[in-house]
């Protein structure tokens, strides 16, 4: 029998996620179910929770930072795996990043990013890439081993198929993975984890959750970046950003190293 809270958080996940934008990425049903179940929980009513939902669901999916075509991208890249030109392939897997807005503003010191990432502790042989988007295009830019593992999560149904397209085409040990992190936070071991310009969006899905990620995490090393300006590009965030971090690690005795960039500020966090 179902509860009248249970037939709530249908009601609300049923709205919410009837849109088509969402059923063509597949939102997983746990995303849905968490920010039903919290909506509910904090507005005094089934409007107000469904104001709320609305309102974080937008903010998880960010269909204003852009995303290609993936049925035409995968095409396009089988075709180009074919033909087995290694140029064609980093020309394409520039051209696909720059359709996100996270990736696109890391294309400009792509070349050398990766490189002042690992020079302090060296090359992973192991990474989970967190809430990953197109990051995984940048593979060929890691200078990763050949028996590497690489981990990427992510809600976007579309996006994870493509990347594990990718994936078996580049002929590495790499799989994409539909999971809310959040929810469900990746149980690998690893030697590093990225996350990439989405700590400071976690924190306004749920305030004080990534902490509860970062220390269920079983890596090494951390790299969190966060943008440095605003998207208008008008107010300095930097100093914003260290109070985050500081606020997330409080208590821990991790070391904490910064890195910065043009378009990116990089938190190397030592577990």
């Amino acid at each position: 029998m179902i509860t009248s809270d249970e037939q709530q958080v249908r009601e609300l996940m049923d709205s919410v996620g009837k849109k088509a934008a969402y059923q063509t990425m597949q939102i997983p049903e746990a995303t849905l179910r968490d920010l039903a179940v919290k909506a509910l929980a904090r507005q005094p009513s089934r409007h107000l929770a469904l104001k709320s939902m609305r309102r974080k669901l937008h903010q998880i999916t960010a269909p204003y930072l852009g995303d290609p075509d993936y049925g035409q991208a995968t095409h396009e890249m089988h075709a180009l795996f074919q033909e087995g030109d290694p140029d064609a392939i980093q020309k394409f897997c520039r051209m696909i990043m720059a359709s996100h807005v996270s990736t696109r503003e890391r294309l400009l010191v792509l070349d050398g990013f990766y490189l002042r990432l690992f020079d302090e502790h060296g090359v992973p042989e192991s990474i989970i890439d967190l809430a990953c988007g197109l990051n995984p295009l940048s593979l060929r830019w890691m200078g990763l081993g050949k028996k590497a593992r690489y981990r990427a999560y992510d809600i976007h149904a579309p996006r994870v198929a493509f990347l594990n397209a990718f994936f078996q085409m580049e002929g590495v040990a790499g799989q994409a993975f539909i999971q809310d992190i959040l929810v469900n936070p990746p149980l690998h071991t690893a030697d590093a984890a990225f996350l990439f310009k989405e700590a400071h969006r976690f924190e306004e899905r749920e305030t004080g959750c990534n902490r509860d990620l970062w220390r269920a995490l079983k890596v090494k090393i951390i790299y969190v970046s966060l943008p440095p300006l605003s998207m208008t590009g008008r107010h300095d965030l930097t100093g914003k950003n260290r109070k985050l971090i500081e606020r997330i690690i409080a208590g821990q005795s991790w070391r904490v190293n910064e890195i910065n960039f043009p378009n990116e500020q990089v938190f190397v966090i030592e577990k």
